[in-house]
C-alpha cells in the first residue's frame, strides 16, 4: 500500500529516522488522515508516497495494515490507535496542521526518551489518564442521570495522572467498583433505550445510532471504558468510540481533542526539559 522509504537504514529504524520521514511526507504534501484497512475495501486513491502518521513513522504497520504493529518503542499501542482513530475525526482540511503540530511533539518526546532518558513509561501512561479525561469532559454535559459516574470516572483518572508526582494512585478495588457502577448505569440507559423502541438493535449500525441519541448510555459506557483498565484497546477504542457516540448529537470536535492531546504532551515535555 505504502512504499517503504528510501531513508530507512534497516528493517528497524531509529526513531530519530522515523521522525525525519515524518517530516519529509509532510513537507512534500503526502500526509494524509487515514492508509489503514483500505485494502479491504480495494481502495486505489492513493497516490504513491503517501502516509498517514502511522505509516510514515512505522513500516511495519504499513506492511501489517493495522495499528497494532506499531513498536512500542515508537508509540504505545494505546495511542497508536488512539491518533488512528483521531485520523478519521479530525477532518482533511484540519490534519495537516495537526500532523505537523503532532510530528514536532513527537520529536521532542524522542529527544527526551532517546538523549536524555527522561520520558518514561510512566509518562506515557499519565498522558493515557489525560485523554480519558479529555473524552469523559467532553460527553458530560449529555451524562444527564449518568453525570454522577462520569464524574468519579474523572476523579479517578485526574488522580491517576497525578500519581506520579504525589505517589497517589487509585487502588484496584476503586477501579472496579467504578467500573461496576459504571456498568449498571449504561446497562439501565441502554434498556431504557431499548424499551422506547423496541427495533433498535436490529444492526450495528442502529445500535451506534441509538447510543449516540441516548446522552446518559454513552456517557456511562465512556466511564465504563475509562475505568476498565483495558489498556490500549479500552483508552483508544472503547472511550473514544463511546464519547464519540455521546456527542455526536452535539457535534462532536475531534479538533478539540487533538489540540488538547497536544497540548498535554508539550506540557509534559516542557516540565522534563527545565
Amino acid at each position: 500500500m505504502i512504499s517503504k522509504s528510501e531513508s530507512w537504514s534497516s528493517n528497524q529504524p531509529s526513531n530519530s529516522e522515523r521522525i525525519n520521514n515524518l517530516d519529509r511526507v509532510i513537507a512534500e504534501g503526502l500526509i494524509v488522515r487515514n492508509t489503514l484497512f483500505l485494502n479491504f475495501g480495494n481502495a486505489t486513491d492513493l497516490s504513491e508516497g503517501q502516509a498517514c502518521i502511522l505509516t510514515a513513522l512505522s513500516p511495519e504497520v504499513a506492511l501489517a495494515d493495522n495499528p497494532e504493529a506499531c513498536p512500542p518503542t515508537v508509540l504505545p499501542l494505546w495511542m497508536a490507535f488512539l491518533v488512528h482513530r483521531l485520523s478519521e475525526g479530525v477532518s482533511a482540511a484540519g490534519w495537516p496542521a495537526f500532523s505537523v503540530g503532532f510530528a514536532k511533539t513527537l520529536r521532542r518526546i524522542y529527544t527526551l526518551t532517546d538523549d536524555k532518558h527522561l520520558w518514561t513509561d510512566a509518562d506515557w501512561d499519565h498522558q493515557s489518564f489525560l485523554a480519558c479525561s479529555i473524552f469523559l469532559r467532553l460527553v458530560a454535559p449529555r451524562a444527564g442521570h449518568s453525570l454522577t459516574i462520569v464524574n468519579d470516572a474523572l476523579w479517578l483518572c485526574g488522580r491517576a495522572a497525578n500519581g506520579h508526582k504525589n505517589g497517589s494512585m487509585p487502588l484496584d478495588a476503586e477501579w472496579e467498583a467504578t467500573r461496576r457502577l459504571a456498568q449498571f448505569a449504561k446497562e439501565t440507559a441502554q434498556k431504557e433505550a431499548l424499551a422506547a423502541d423496541p427495533q433498535l438493535f436490529l444492526s450495528l449500525e442502529s445500535f451506534s445510532k441509538a447510543r449516540a441519541a441516548n446522552g446518559p448510555w454513552a456517557a456511562a459506557s465512556t466511564a465504563e471504558a475509562a475505568t476498565s483498565r483495558m489498556g490500549s484497546f479500552g483508552i483508544a477504542l472503547g472511550v473514544a468510540d463511546a464519547a464519540s457516540d455521546a456527542a455526536s448529537g452535539s457535534g462532536f470536535n475531534w479538533h478539540l481533542i487533538a489540540n488538547d492531546l497536544l497540548a498535554s504532551f508539550d506540557a509534559r515535555c516542557a516540565e522534563l526539559e527545565r
